[in-house]
Parts: structure tokens; sequence; C-alpha cells
């Protein structure tokens, strides 16, 4: 049915026209490429033919083939009119069986049947799709394809979403429903794939979508420093506490560090030659911190010169170690899990530019920030259970969530009905 239903779109749409609309007046260059994307390709398909309201194709395809229906192409066709793309959580993963969402708009929870997404989604993902009546009388399932978010990408397309619908309530409260049901998919779709054209544009740019611990994108900087007197500048990065000599051996080499707890985190790597000092960190803001506090280190014995991106491919990267012996897996968990202990134990404390330079304790007392929070604490959940799917060592975040007085069982299922 599916099939027909795409040849029907491809006989009878103006593809561009309808794309150019899905994808929210792109330039034809940003267009083409998010195009390439199985997955896009996908959602513009199910978009033109459930949501778009130009194209009608539910409408024209019932009535052009009316006669050589089956009345169980009939009823999937009706029930395909009848889904509505929303935006839920995933509360519960029942393997190879179900999934237990939560409505967030509404806060209501089904179970749909479902197998193939069991083994992409954890608990804490969000997921934008549209529901549809199981084959099984009774049953819900989900109607792919399926739009992944993180909780903090969410979050910023949930507030337009909420504020979209208390609008239209106030304006006309008889349609508001029925306008919403048209609205949200574009706002999905726009949210989405502006995350995509960023995620795109990063690794073009050779970054990562990774983020430091700080909270910033990495991003590799170099920060130069025209050096006037080689010597001097050298007796004070030695006497510095906030920049420690790699090696006896190597007297340009230092590392920038900052006191973290009862230790010291490492923030970047630095090196002195006799006509410039250099370093180099992961992300802009730590690079524009360097350069304040080399300028206030170095006085009138290096004048700053630039910061500029870092290609990483050009990174020198120390070799790999010949017949290095394999670490037990038992030892890696208890390294990682003391590490991940010591750094989480401070973290509630930690300055963090995506609070607006406050501390994540901090945010838990501001409503306004208090969202975005939980958040990312659902956000790292996922992550490490992702992480415990695959094999490896997952950190259980549950004492920060302690630490922090936020309530986490609000992820749990008000009630699970089976399929």
């Amino acid at each position: 049915m599916l099939q027909s239903l795409e040849q029907f779109v491809r006989a009878s749409v103006d593809i561009w026209a309808s794309a150019d609309d899905f994808l929210g007046g792109r330039a034809e260059s940003e267009r083409d490429d998010v195009l390439e994307l199985d997955l896009v390709q996908d959602a513009w398909l199910a978009w033109v033919i459930v949501d778009d309201p130009k194209a009608a194709v539910l409408a024209r395809f019932h009535r052009r083939y009316a006669g050589r229906l089956t009345p169980g192409q009939r009823r999937y066709l009706d029930c395909l009119a009848a889904t509505r793309m929303r935006v839920y959580t995933v509360v519960a993963v029942d393997p190879d069986q179900a999934l237990h969402l939560r409505d967030l708009l509404d806060r209501e929870d089904v179970t749909v049947t479902e197998r193939r997404a069991t083994q992409q989604v954890v608990p804490g993902d969000v997921i934008a799709a549209r529901l549809i009546a199981g084959k099984t009388l009774g049953t819900t399932e989900l109607e792919h394809p399926v739009i992944p978010f993180t909780q903090l990408d969410a979050e910023p397309l949930l507030k337009d979403i909420r504020s979209l619908r208390r609008r239209l309530r106030r304006e006309n409260e008889g349609l508001a429903e029925e306008m919403l049901r048209v609205a949200i998919p574009m706002l999905v779709n726009e949210y989405w794939i502006d995350r995509l054209e960023a995620a795109a544009d990063r690794r073009a740019r050779g970054l990562s979508a990774l983020r430091t611990m700080d909270g910033d994108p990495i991003a590799f900087h170099a920060v130069t420093f025209a050096v006037h007197d080689r010597d001097a500048l050298l007796e004070r990065l030695r006497a510095a506490e906030r920049f420690s000599q790699n090696d006896e051996n190597d007297e340009n080499g230092f590392t920038w560090l900052e006191p973290n707890g009862d230790e010291r985190r490492v923030l970047g790597d630095v090196q002195l030659t006799r006509n410039e000092l250099r370093g180099e960190v992961l992300s802009a803001e730590r690079a524009a911190r360097l350069r304040g506090e080399l300028t206030l280190l170095a006085g009138e014995h290096a004048t700053f010169h630039t910061i500029e991106p870092i290609d990483p491919s050009t990174v020198e990267r120390a070799p790999e170690p010949v017949d290095a012996p394999e670490i037990p897996a038992e030892i890696q968990a208890q390294i990682l899990g003391e590490y991940y202990t010591r750094h989480y134990a401070t973290w509630p404390d930690e300055s963090l530019p995506m609070f607006g330079g406050l501390t994540p304790r901090e945010a838990a007392t501001r409503p306004s920030l208090r969202p975005r929070l939980i958040a990312l604490l659902r956000d790292m959940d996922a992550s490490s259970e992702r992480q415990r799917r695959a094999g490896g060592f997952a950190y259980d975040f549950t004492p920060v969530w302690r630490e922090l007085g936020l309530e986490r069982s609000r992820l749990r299922p008000k009630s699970i009905r089976r399929p």
C-alpha cells in the first residue's frame, strides 16, 4: 500500500514545490543537501501523504482507487488519515515487543506494539511520531519513519508547540486542533532539519558533535602570541600555578590546568618557541579564556596575535603503543567508575555556559532553567543506557539527580498497558 501511495505522489504532486514547503523555503543548495539523507526523504514522503493540505494525497488516492481497494486497504487509509504527529518521550522499553511512550503535550501514556524501534531507542529518548491502530484489535503501532530528538533539542520545540496551541485556542477554539494537526509536523520538521544541518556544518568544518565538560561544542582552536622575551616568559610559565611543565627534558611544553575538587582538570596544551607562544584547546570558549590568562601572565614579554580554528585532521596524534597489554573489562569498569564518581561529585557546583554561567545546583532552583537541566540529565541517562546496551561501562546518574533534589521517577510509566 505504501509503495502505491509513493507512486501516486510522484505521479500527481509537484515534487520540488512540495519539498520547498516541507523544508521551509531553504535555499536550493541546502535543500538538495538535506534531501540526500534517506530519513529526510522518508519524512518528506510521510508528510506529503498524511499532513500536506495542498497535496490532499489520501483523499485523492481514495477517490481514484475506491473501486479497487480491499476492506483492509480502506481501513488502513482511514487509520492513516486519522493519525496525528505528536512528540513523545520513551518511558520504558520491552525489547522486541513494545515501547511505553508519554505524550509530552498532554502527558498521556500509551503503549505501542513495536519491534524495530525497541533496538534503537532507550528510556529518556524523545521521538516525533504518528501512532496508528494496529493489525490486532485494541493495539497501537508506530507509523514509520520516527524522528529522533534529544531531550535538550526537544525542549524549545515543545515550548513553541505549546505556545502555538494556546494562541490557536484563544483565536479559534473550534478549529484549533485541526490547525495544530497541520502545524506540528511543520514545526517538528523545521527543528529537526535545522539540527541535521547544524551537525552537517560542524562535520564539514571538521568539528565534532560532542561537547566539552563545560557543555561547549568541541571545536579545536589555537591561540597564538608573538614572543618578545622567551626566557622571561618561560620563567613566568614555570612559576604559574595553572600551567604545569610537561617534562623536565621538554622545557617548551606546558599543560593548562584548573582546580577540580581535590584534583586538577586539563584544559589545553601550550607550546613556547623562540618567537611564538601557542595554545591549543577544544572549544572557542576555552580559547577566549586562555587568551585572557596568557595576556595577564605574559605582560610585556608577549603580544596577542590571533585565535583561529584548527582542522582536527592536522592535529598530531601520539603513535599507538605496540603490543600494549589489554586492560581487563572489570578493571576498566573500576577505573571509569572511580573517575565518573569523582567528576560528578563536583559537577553540580561547576559553572556551565549552557546555564548562563550558573551551576547545575543553581539551575535546579530556577524555574526557567530547571526544565533544561532535567532535559540534560535525561540525555545523560539515555547515553549511559546506550553504553550499557553496547556492552560498555554505564555510569548510574542516580546520585546526581538526588544531589540536585530533582525527581527522576516522573519518567516511569503511570500504568503500563501490555499490548
